[in-house]
């Protein structure tokens, strides 16, 4: 997932949350959000971020630290957070979201998920 979050920051060397809410369930009674968090991985922040999200059918459905996700095929909602260390909870964050979007998760086959990103 490539997008640009230094830009947004106020600090200088951050860690981010993500924050996924999928749109077609019924939220927050059926569905909470799911918290998500793993290094930076860009050589040039200046210019964009990088990180590793991978998707998989036998990966978490709540969320961690560099563990693949089992995301149903939909629309999720994504805010994400600065923070001055790793964290999986918005309030041990600044709280500050410094980018907010939408993100589309498409089944192909039960082997493989295809992601795109849509920016609002």
């Amino acid at each position: 997932m490539v997008l640009t979050l230094t830009e947004n920051s106020r600090l200088s060397n951050p860690f981010y949350l993500f924050e996924f809410t999928n749109e077609f369930q019924n939220y927050p009674l059926d569905n909470p959000p799911i918290y998500f968090t793993t290094p930076d991985l860009s050589n040039a922040t200046i210019r964009f971020n990088l990180f590793d999200i991978e998707l998989s059918s036998t990966g978490t459905t709540s969320g961690g630290t560099s563990v693949a996700m089992n995301l149903q095929s939909g629309q999720y909602k994504y805010n994400v957070y600065e923070s001055t260390a790793s964290t999986l909870t918005v309030s041990a964050t600044t709280q500050r979201v410094v980018e907010t979007g939408r993100m589309v998760v498409q089944l192909d086959n039960l082997t493989s998920i295809n992601t795109q990103n849509i920016y609002n």
